[in-house]
């Protein structure tokens, strides 16, 4: 059973966080897959889901990069910060699908922004949103970054409880809940730290946050 949650986070996660940066990154992303088709979801739909007008995301990322440029932050600091916008990012562009969201340019570099505007794309043109379970928690449950110079190597554990949903009708249609450790980049350009390349490693079952913290000190 665990080996199966572990399966369905890798698949909806490879919806928003494969091909990370571009081509340059695809051979080490997570497969393109398209999550259970329409006819064997639920249906209803529950009271929280999204209409098939979604209102406007409840996680957005800021207009501006001030978590990532705080002169009085570390470069530890800064990229912790930027994790988490990140993933609010990650949520806020397919929730529902818009391939111009601006948001990324705030919080990744201009290789890895297209690549995940191509997958808001993809997702639009397969009718698919992804929302987050719990939008007001934090993604970011604790990181390891490593700083040399002008990049940095992070490994961190992510809160991967999420949902696809069908855009024409609400309906979900795959739902995961799970924690899980990604592989990152970031790169520090002239506005500041952005995520540079992204790969999901491995993933435990939700309750286990302590035991996805354990695992960063062995990577």
């Amino acid at each position: 059973m665990k080996a199966r949650r572990w399966v369905a986070a890798a698949l909806l996660l490879a919806l928003v966080a494969a091909s990370c940066s571009g081509d340059r990154a695809d051979d080490d992303a997570a497969p393109v897959v398209s999550v259970a088709p329409a006819d064997s979801a639920p249906t209803t739909t529950p009271s929280t889901m999204p209409s098939t007008t979604a209102a406007a995301p409840t996680t957005t990322a800021a207009s501006s990069t001030t978590t990532t440029t705080e002169p009085h932050l570390t470069d530890e600091e800064q990229i912790d910060a930027l994790i988490e916008e990140y993933w609010q990012v990650v949520f806020a562009a397919n929730n529902p699908p818009d391939p111009d969201y601006a948001g990324w340019d705030d919080v990744a570099t201009p290789e890895l922004a297209a690549g995940r505007r191509a997958r808001s794309a993809e997702n639009l043109r397969d009718n698919r949103g992804i929302a987050p379970l719990d939008p007001e928690e934090p993604f970011n449950l604790g990181s390891r970054v490593t700083v040399l110079g002008p990049r940095a190597i992070i490994f961190h554990c992510f809160r991967d409880f999420a949902y696809a949903y069908a855009l024409d009708s609400g309906v979900i249609t795959e739902e995961v809940s799970v924690v899980s450790v990604e592989r990152m980049e970031a790169r520090l350009t002239e506005s500041g730290w952005r995520i540079d390349s992204a790969r999901w490693l491995s993933g435990f079952d939700r309750g286990q946050e302590a035991e996805c913290g354990e695992s960063l000190a062995l990577l």
